[in-house]
């Protein structure tokens, strides 16, 4: 009863750029943001509850919370987690243990301490864990001897089920120990295992891509199960059973009396993901939409609803009074309105209707743009930064405490604080805006930048020449000229204004004291961020297929592709196919037991690095390579030599000519 897997995807948008129509899924960084939202990295199921652990190291549940097994801790700090009958148990990123739900044979009570663990499985009512020296640890109920763990330092996976456990060691041997009247421990004989998880009374493995079944078959569960030698993964249910092949197509088979082995896209390929419970299984949709079937009693099915974004705005204040008040507001798929965050002052309040093309955040106000060009404003309005003018826009800005708008016509309209004469607009006609704190910016109809308000920092001393895009930060400005290259003024008092090199440029957004931008390399969209990091706002996870970027007040956000342009094509139709250029990966997913390779195509005479990260963004493992080389293999463990856990990572390769970067999943 576990998990499989799920690949991700990053996303977001920029303050003060104009509406776009790309599609996007949703991750933030860095500091005081209210409510983040991330996609699930991995899903793993209960009896009756399902567990997912989210791309920012968060967790979250749904369905049977009678023992309060969905009560997940806070924080983003976890690495391997599992659903067992009523209880859950998880690992943290320091290795210590953690469990919630029910405790009726010391569950909870019984915990290990340390902080030497690196994987986890809940079973029926006592859990295993598996340490970083490979060794194993149970607790709990243990009236089959189901926590008598055997001896040994090698071993690479856990699983726990009803009163059994299983564990493959580094050779793909395995073993399991427990209750045996329906033969579920006697295992299969065979090294090489790659894959392995618990049902109620059975098991299930992967070897040399064959999916093995032992124990209680009163369902079907292990004899009727697919032949083919192209699966990945599997997970057990109670009586029921399921697998996934290399080409992300589900199987199912065994009991079948909630519908939890034809409901769904069983049998259809585009699977991202699964996971199994008693009696319902869960599935992830190559859209990475979630959807549910069989047993739904206790409301395991009552999957989350995830929006894709299609525009996003990040605001925040630097004010030193508002410091910590920032908020972000989206527009869905469905040109509805959404936003999290701070809401001190109703700024995330957003209104009714599905009629919205843009969106802009302020310090503590919001605005957007409707389809017939008028425009809403909400939140703090201390100084009528929300007393929108009557009439139509086409473009709209949000400052820190003050608004700004495009006419159809190119003028400029601007109401709220004018302290600094940032309301005092100039005339003539304009094609984009941006406002920052107390300073505002517009590219007139010759492509010149136009700047007024606060200038203290000569954040409104413009530099001469065409620009293509604006973008307004604390107290300071951002642009690209017409060559595609950057250029930044104003304050530089954390290199906000250090813009990096190059004429590739294609999106910009300024924060308070940070700036983010998108850069093409070998036609992909790549991003770079600079100044300040003292809360983690530029350290964005490695990736690319990006389209814009959002630089809040101590925090960052991307926009991707929807789809993702460099991992799916043909999206719809019978095949989901990875887009194979110069780097790729091989068994991918892959467990530590048998390691990875990559395969490089570099140019003769080149060098470089493969780098790979974990989703937080973290480095991982770091390897140097040439062109007299041109695979490389990983075991799967990290710098320190430390085993990875299970999850989704990214590799990417960089040369003088190749700068790509691709999914990866661990599976132990």
């Amino acid at each position: 009863m576990k998990n499989t897997i799920l690949i991700l995807t990053f996303l977001l948008l920029a303050l003060g750029l104009a509406a776009q129509t790309f599609q996007g899924d949703l991750m933030t960084f860095g500091g005081t943001m209210y409510g983040n939202y991330s996609r699930p990295a991995i899903l793993k199921s209960g009896s009756n509850h399902t567990l997912e652990l989210r791309t920012d190291g968060s967790l979250g549940a749904w369905g049977d919370n009678s023992y309060g097994q969905c009560n997940v801790p806070a924080g983003k700090n976890f690495i391997s987690f599992d659903a067992g009958t009523l209880h859950s148990v998880a690992v943290k990123s320091n290795g210590s243990l953690v469990a919630w739900g029910d405790n009726s044979y010391g569950q909870l009570n019984n915990v290990p301490t340390g902080n030497n663990y690196c994987a986890v499985a809940a079973g029926g009512f006592h859990s295993v864990a598996l340490k970083t020296d490979g060794t194993l640890v149970a607790w709990g109920y243990n009236n089959y001897g189901q926590c008598n763990v055997p001896a040994g330092n090698n071993f690479v996976k856990v699983s726990a089920g009803c009163s059994f456990s299983l564990a493959m060691r580094a050779d793909g041997t395995l073993v399991a120990w427990g209750y045996n009247g329906y033969g579920q421990c006697n295992v299969p004989a065979f090294t090489g295992f790659t894959d392995i998880d618990c049902g109620g009374y059975h098991a299930l493995a992967v070897r040399n891509g064959y999916v093995y079944a032992w124990g209680n078959n009163d369902s079907g569960q292990c004899s009727n199960k697919p032949t083919g030698s192209n699966f990945v993964s599997v997970s057990a249910g109670f009586s029921h059973s399921t697998a996934i092949t290399t080409g992300c197509t589900l199987y199912s088979w065994g009991n079948n009396d909630f519908g939890q082995c034809t409901g769904g896209p069983v049998g259809g390929s585009g699977c991202l993901g699964f996971a199994t419970g008693a009696y319902f299984t869960v599935y992830v949709n190559w859209d990475w939409s979630l959807q549910a079937w069989g047993d739904n009693y206790n409301g395991q099915c009552n999957v989350p609803v995830r929006p894709i974004y299609k525009f996003v705005a990040a605001g925040g204040t630097g004010d030193p009074l508002y410091r910590t008040y920032s908020h972000m507001i989206a527009i869905k798929n469905n040109n509805s309105l959404a936003a999290w965050g701070s809401n001190s002052y109703g700024q995330c309040d957003v209104p009714a209707g599905s009629n919205y093309t843009k969106v802009a955040a302020g310090g503590l106000h919001s605005l957007a743009l409707k389809t017939d060009g008028t425009v809403v404003a909400w939140g703090m309005n201390n100084y009528g930064q929300c007393n929108v003018p009557t009439g139509t826009f086409i473009d709209i800005a949000a400052g820190q405490y003050f608004s700004l708008g495009l006419r159809p016509d190119g003028t400029l309209v601007a109401w709220g604080n004018n302290d600094y004469g940032q309301c005092n607009v100039p005339t003539g006609t304009y094609g984009k805006i941006a406002a920052g704190s107390t300073h505002a910016l517009a590219i007139n109809m010759r492509g010149n930048v136009v700047a007024w308000g606060r200038n203290n920092y000569g954040q409104c001393t413009v530099p001469t020449g065409v620009f293509t895009a604006i973008s307004a930060g604390g107290e300071f400005s951002l642009a690209i000229r017409g060559n595609g290259s950057l250029v930044a003024w104003g304050l530089n008092n954390a290199g906000q204004c250090n813009v990096p090199t190059g004429n590739n440029f294609t999106s910009i957004s300024a924060g308070w004291d940070h700036s983010l931008a998108i850069k093409i390399i070998n036609g992909y969209e790549n991003y770079v961020a600079w100044g300040s990091n003292a809360v983690g706002q530029c350290n964005l996870p490695p990736a690319d297929s990006f389209t814009q970027v959002a630089a809040g007040c101590g925090f960052s956000a991307l926009l991707a592709y929807w789809p993702p342009k460099n991992e799916i094509t043909n999206v719809g139709t019978t095949e989901v196919i990875p887009i194979v250029s110069h780097v790729k990966a091989y068994p991918n997913p892959f467990s530590i037991s048998q390691g990875v390779t990559f395969e490089i195509q570099i140019k003769s005479g080149e060098n470089g690095t493969l780098s790979v990260y974990n989703v937080k963004g973290q480095l991982v493992k770091k390897l140097s390579i040439n062109s007299s080389q041109m695979t490389y293999t990983w075991d799967g463990k990290d710098q320190s030599n430390k085993q990875c856990s299970s999850g989704v990572y990214f590799y990417k390769v960089i040369t003088q000519t190749i700068n790509e970067t691709k999914k990866l999943l661990i599976v132990n």
